[in-house]
């Protein structure tokens, strides 16, 4: 995670890296030091991008979004918590697959705007990333507010609290409402009175009011509340019936796959691994309970999992992680209470085995 106020660095004289994938909408550098990444990730980065365009009520600018992939030690040397950075030329990362830069890079109105909007903007719609500074916590709206007052900026273990607080408006308020009072800010409001004052003005509601409701909402980490949507739209959906039968699924994870992404370090778990990951979409029609049935992996203690998330996002958009056993198959029973698409999350360590078999019953018939 970014250690200071704000991943915008200056633009360098130059994007480092050379081009390997030029999309719709990213073009995706390698330099000769960075780390290796997966065949799905340059266009895995390109459909999200386009879907933050829509997302963001952006309009595409001239030229594509730069993402160079290069060493994450020469993304800011000096201080080994930087992972990424964006400025108006492009994305500088350590990681081939780091969403939260791709939003400042398509919101670019947000350069100048206030820290804590812009930072919990990005945390939002960034992934779903379990980094280290990415926790919520049970702080009142004030006292996020006063931090950004006496840091001048915001700290990245206020990045979590940040998204929360954003997805409480977009939730509360709606998109609009929330990218105009993005819009209305400027990198000065850090006093509370000026941020209040600002809030007051766009929503049209005492502070108080607006503070109070978030004091009161669900407390929730980043990958719960964290907006799916783009990775729905980059996602292929996943068929559940063929007629009244359940379809079964062979998911292969080989990084060489044309869908798969990674690698990263998998700070879920033991804080030590890496994993590779995809992702599919799912339609429920209907309210109900469900099951899902995962075949059984011979492996290491820990041989994957399967993630089911709302697209919309927002405390509560969590569903379920279902263990990949590590010498049997198990069912696992779902409820989902709101009809709609759903992101799935297969994803297994480097040292596991790299194919996942399971079906989802309760649809069909």
């Amino acid at each position: 995670m970014l250690a200071v106020a704000a991943c915008e660095e200056p633009s360098l004289e130059e994007q480092p890296g050379e081009v390997v994938f030029e999309g719709d909408f990213v073009e995706f550098r390698v330099t000769d030091d960075a780390p290796e990444y997966c065949a799905g990730v340059p266009e895995y980065l390109d459909r999200y991008t386009g879907a933050l365009y829509e997302e963001l009520r952006v309009e595409p600018g001239e030229g594509l979004v730069s993402y160079s992939l290069v060493d994450p030690e020469d993304v800011r040397p000096e201080d080994d918590l930087f992972i990424a950075y964006a400025s108006e030329r492009g994305i500088v990362s350590g990681a081939p697959v780091l969403e939260h830069e791709l939003v400042h890079a398509v919101h670019r109105q947000g350069y100048g705007r206030q820290f804590l909007l812009t930072e919990g903007l990005a945390e939002l719609f960034g992934g779903d990333a379990l980094l280290s500074d990415r926790t919520s916590t049970d702080g009142s709206a004030e006292e996020l507010v006063e931090h950004v007052e006496e840091e001048r900026g915001i700290r990245s273990y206020a990045y979590g609290d940040a998204g929360r607080f954003v997805a409480y408006l977009d939730h509360r308020f709606g998109r609009d409402v929330l990218l105009r009072l993005l819009e209305s800010t400027s990198r000065g409001d850090v006093s509370v009175e000026q941020f209040s004052s600002k809030v007051e003005d766009v929503i049209g509601a005492p502070w108080d009011d607006i503070a109070r409701g978030y004091d009161d909402s669900e407390v929730c980490e980043q990958h719960a509340y964290w907006n799916a949507s783009p990775a729905c739209a980059a996602a292929e959906p996943l068929t559940l019936c063929e007629g009244v039968e359940n379809v079964r699924h062979v998911v292969a994870l080989d990084c060489a796959a044309p869908d798969v992404l990674g690698e990263r370090k998998d700070e879920f778990t033991e804080g030590e691994g890496r994993e590779v990951w995809t992702y599919r979409t799912v339609t429920f029609e209907q309210a109900g309970g469900y099951a899902i049935s995962i075949g059984g992996q011979w492996g290491e203690e820990s041989v994957g999992y399967i993630e089911l998330k709302s697209c919309r996002g927002g405390c509560g958009s969590f569903l379920q992680r279902f263990e990949v056993s590590r010498y049997a198959g198990f069912t696992y029973d779902f409820d989902i209470d709101e009809p709609g698409e759903y992101l799935l999350k297969v994803a297994r360590p480097l040292d596991a085995p790299s194919v996942i078999e399971f079906f989802i019953s309760g649809a069909c018939g």
